[in-house]
């Protein structure tokens, strides 16, 4: 597919377009997302970055914007992204404010201290986010197994290099997702 894209495909904004003997073909994002993923994995990714080849870039754009990496703690399954500045963020979603406030009170006693929650209200319903970023991930993620292996996917997917002493520490917990931790 990717050889398909990069021969014959078309740049366009919203969708992965191709040709096969004259023949247009469109697929969803989420094929997008596998190749670029298979592209990672193979290391053509380098290369393809060498070239500073425009379709390459506009596949890229294309991927969808976030694309988590799921852990729990606690019976709450918080998602994990990765993005452009290099912060990891972690985040669940609790249906009341006290809810949000016992799952921020447990995850100090574990000493996750920079919490925030944040109000998140539509016609429906009114919903907590609780997230942290990258230095309290890597707390949680030297304390369980889950988490290391959760960021060893993120690193995977998102080829995260090391840009100080806290992506260094979350690369080093990636590597070894199976050290002795307590298990959730």
């Amino acid at each position: 597919m990717l050889s398909w894209y990069l021969g014959d495909g078309k740049r366009h904004r919203f969708i992965l377009k191709y040709s096969i003997e004259g023949n247009e073909k469109y697929e969803s994002r989420e094929l997008v997302q596998q190749m670029i993923q298979v592209a990672y994995q193979t290391g053509y990714r380098k290369l393809l970055d060498l070239l500073t080849c425009d379709k390459w870039k506009a596949l890229k754009r294309l991927q969808l914007k976030q694309h988590p990496v799921y852990a729990t703690y606690q019976g709450y399954t918080f998602w994990l992204n990765y993005e452009k500045e290099g912060v990891v963020r972690a985040r669940t979603i609790a249906y009341t404010f006290e809810e949000a406030e016992a799952i921020s009170q447990s995850l100090r006693r574990l000493g996750i201290q920079h919490i925030s929650i944040s109000i998140v209200k539509n016609k429906w319903k009114t919903y907590y986010y609780v997230g942290f970023h990258t230095s309290e991930v890597v707390k949680l993620a030297e304390k369980y197994s889950q988490w290391r292996e959760a960021i060893k996917k993120l690193v995977a997917m998102h080829d995260i290099k090391p840009r100080g002493p806290i992506t260094r520490r979350l690369l080093e917990l990636a590597e070894n997702p199976s050290l002795l931790a307590q298990k959730i």
